[in-house]
C-alpha cells in the first residue's frame, strides 16, 4: 500500500496577526475573511486604522520634537555636503544647518563638488565667508598645495583662519600637500610657511599641522597659547626642535602628543606635568636625532618610539616618570645609550 501524506495540524492562530481565531477578528484582514458568526448573522469586521502614512508623520515628530541644538550636533557629525542638504528633509529643518549646525569642513569631502583645486579654494572661501550663527567646531586641511600655477594660495590660507566662523574652534587640522609628496626635501629646503593666523586658536582641543614651516618670529616671542589643547600632531615640519619645545610650553594640558617624520629634530626634552602618552616617528631623511631627554613628567605612562635604521636617537634619557609602564620600540641601529630613572643601559655595536 502506498504511505498516505501525513496530515497537516489544523491552525487554531491567525496566520496574520497570531493570536486564537475563535471568535477573533482579524484588524489586518480584509474583505468577507474579516467577518465572524454572532448569533447566527453575519456581523462586519471593525473598520481598519489608516493606513501608514500616520505613522510616518509621527515618527518625523519625533525627531522634530529634539531641541534644534541637539539637531544641530546630529547634523554636525555628517560630511559637510550631507549636512547642507538636510534642509530638504523638512521644512522646518531649513533654519538648522545656518543657525544651529557646527561647522565641520573637511576638504577631502568637497572634492566631489570641485572639479579643480582653484574651484575647492573658491568653494571654502564661500562656506567661510557666509554668515552663520554657529560656529565651526572642526577645519581639516589637507589636501591643497601652495602654488596653483601663478596663484599664491597663502594669503588666501591666511585669510580663511581670520574667518569670525572659526572663533570657537575646537578641532583643527592643517596640511600643505606636496606635489612630490614621495621624493625627500632638498637640501636646505624647507616646507612652505605656515600663515600665522594659524596658531591663533585658543580655544582649540586637538591640533594638526604638517608638512609646513612655522613662523619662528611668533614662537620665539611666547605669544601664542592654547590653554585647552589636549592633543598635539607636528607631522613632517622643517622647524627645529625649539619648535616644539615651545608648543608644549604653550600647552598647559596637554596629554597627547605625536611627532611624525620631523626633519630636524637632533634634541627633543620633554617636560610635562600633563602629557600621558608620547608616540615618534623618526624619519631616515631628515637629521640623525642624538638625543631624547624626557624630565619631570609626572603623568608620562607609555613611550613609543619608531625609526627606520640610522636615523636615532642615540641617547634615550628617562629621568622622571614614576607612572611610566610602557618603553616600546627601541630597535635603532644607532643607539648608545638608554637610561630609565638611575638604571642605565650601554650598547656597543
Amino acid at each position: 500500500m502506498t504511505p498516505m501524506a501525513p496530515r497537516k495540524r489544523a491552525r487554531y492562530c491567525c496566520g496574520l496577526c497570531g493570536l486564537p481565531k475563535k471568535g477573533h477578528v482579524c484588524r489586518f484582514a480584509g474583505g468577507p475573511s474579516s467577518a465572524r458568526q454572532v448569533q447566527g448573522r453575519e456581523e462586519a469586521a471593525p473598520p481598519m486604522d489608516p493606513p501608514s502614512a500616520g505613522a510616518k508623520k509621527e515618527e518625523v515628530t519625533i525627531i522634530t520634537a529634539l531641541p534644534n541644538d541637539v539637531l544641530g550636533t546630529i547634523i554636525s557629525a555628517l560630511p559637510i555636503d550631507e549636512g547642507a542638504r538636510t534642509h530638504a528633509i523638512s521644512k522646518g529643518w531649513k533654519h538648522l544647518w545656518r543657525d544651529y549646525t557646527p561647522l565641520n569642513l573637511d576638504d577631502r569631502d568637497l572634492h566631489k563638488m570641485a572639479w579643480t583645486g582653484d574651484n575647492l579654494v573658491d568653494l571654502i572661501s564661500d562656506i567661510l565667508e557666509a554668515p552663520r550663527e554657529v560656529r565651526a567646531r572642526r577645519v581639516s586641511i589637507s589636501t591643497l598645495c601652495r602654488h596653483s600655477g601663478d596663484r599664491d594660495r597663502y594669503p588666501i590660507f591666511d585669510r580663511w583662519f581670520r574667518s569670525k566662523v572659526l572663533d570657537r574652534l575646537e578641532d583643527f587640522h592643517f596640511s600643505y600637500q606636496r606635489v612630490n609628496n614621495t621624493e625627500p626635501l632638498q637640501a636646505g629646503e624647507t616646507m612652505p610657511p605656515l600663515p600665522p593666523s594659524a596658531l591663533s586658536f585658543s580655544s582649540l582641543r586637538v591640533a594638526s599641522f604638517g608638512c609646513c614651516h612655522f613662523p619662528e618670529n611668533i614662537l620665539a616671542s611666547g605669544g601664542i597659547t592654547f590653554p585647552h589643547l589636549v592633543e598635539l600632531t607636528l607631522s613632517r615640519i622643517t622647524n627645529s626642535e625649539n619648535t616644539l619645545h615651545a608648543m608644549i610650553a604653550a600647552s598647559p594640558i596637554l596629554v597627547n602628543l605625536y611627532l611624525h617624520r620631523n626633519y630636524h629634530f637632533r634634541r627633543v626634552h620633554i617636560s610635562s606635568q600633563t602629557i600621558v602618552r608620547f608616540r615618534m616617528f623618526v624619519d631616515p631623511d631628515g637629521d640623525v636625532m642624538e638625543e631624547l631627554l624626557i624630565v619631570n613628567t609626572p603623568s608620562l605612562e607609555e613611550v613609543m618610539l619608531w625609526d627606520q635604521g640610522y636615523c636615532g636617537p642615540r641617547i634615550i634619557r628617562v629621568l622622571v616618570a614614576p607612572k611610566l609602564h610602557i618603553l616600546g620600540c627601541l630597535h635603532s641601529d644607532m643607539m648608545s645609550t638608554v637610561q630609565h630613572g638611575k638604571t642605565i643601559l650601554q650598547v656597543y655595536m
